[in-house]
């Protein structure tokens, strides 16, 4: 070449050579994200959870509670529907008077319950702070249910005890007497049903046929994220490199190539050689 240099780029820097340049710098991106990645995966985490079954007792043919229910199917369906009960405005005012609290829209999300598909049970999971609290969540919720239940199944006895009451009268009356039936009989068979309606809802109570109990050594409590974690450190090694990757690609120097720098200085002292410097001039001198 002839008064022009090659210029050689330095290879592209690898991505472990530049991890490796700038192993501090990547190192802190890399803690800061398992650690970010952690926090989030204990913020994400329940708390303390405590959990009970409920073991509901079929009902009976003359069921205030649930008429009507026969088969699998409907059993399933009147499970689902003692389920969403547990967490009714009832139950949870309950709750919150045995725990002595008031917010029942916190008491709602702390507790919930799930109805199995093949059984008549009810899985209760109360979550808290502590194991014992929890515990008693579990517990508050399970006996709120049972008196809440047992409550409503007395006001619907008693409410239908009161209509074949209120029937008899009319009966007796002359008003409500069937045709074809003489008016004792009517009577009879109101007072019948009346008494198997107060049998079959003594029988059945609070409608609970089991409870397995929540235990303070069966509490789920909240472990450490590892999935979080991992999850962390490869972001952390992928953000890294990138990083270290473009710092090193930016620093890197184009350099001469020895050969080609020789020939430049040789020829840039030839044009040197062949330009000498001009002979300094003389002026005269003036005469006065």
């Amino acid at each position: 070449m002839h008064g022009s240099a090659a210029i050689i780029d330095e290879p592209h820097p690898g991505v472990l050579a530049s991890l490796w340049k700038y192993r501090g710098t990547s190192a802190a991106i890399v803690s800061v994200m398992v650690l970010l990645s952690v926090g989030v995966g204990f913020l994400a985490q329940p708390r303390a959870q405590a959990k009970a079954t409920i073991a509901l007792s079929s009902p009976p043919a003359k069921s205030v509670l649930a008429p009507g229910v026969q088969g699998d199917a409907s059993l399933a369906r009147y499970t689902a529907q003692r389920a969403a009960y547990v967490t009714s405005d009832a139950v949870l005012r309950s709750v919150a008077a045995s725990l002595r609290r008031d917010d029942i829209t916190k008491l709602r999300g702390d507790i919930s319950a799930t109805p199995s598909t093949s059984s008549n049970t009810i899985v209760i999971v109360a979550e808290a702070d502590t194991d014992r609290e929890a515990v008693q969540l579990a517990a508050a919720t399970i006996a709120a249910y049972r008196s809440e239940t047992a409550q409503e199944v007395q006001r619907l006895t008693d409410a239908a005890i009161k209509s074949i009451e209120a029937s008899s009268l009319r009966v007796q009356a002359g008003t409500g007497a069937t045709s074809g039936k003489s008016i004792p009989t009517t009577v009879s068979q109101l007072s019948v049903e009346a008494s198997e309606i107060r049998v079959s809802s003594a029988l059945f109570g609070d409608g609970v046929d089991f409870v397995a109990a929540p235990r303070a050594d069966a509490v789920t409590r909240p472990s450490i994220p590892l999935r979080e974690g991992a999850l962390g450190l490869v972001l952390g090694l992928l953000l890294a490199a990138t990083v270290a990757w473009i710092r090193a690609d930016r620093t890197r120097a184009p350099e001469i190539a020895p050969r080609e720098y020789s020939t430049l200085r040789v020829t840039a002292e030839k044009s040197i050689a062949l330009y000498p410097a001009a002979p300094s001039r003389s002026w005269p001198e003036r005469t006065r």
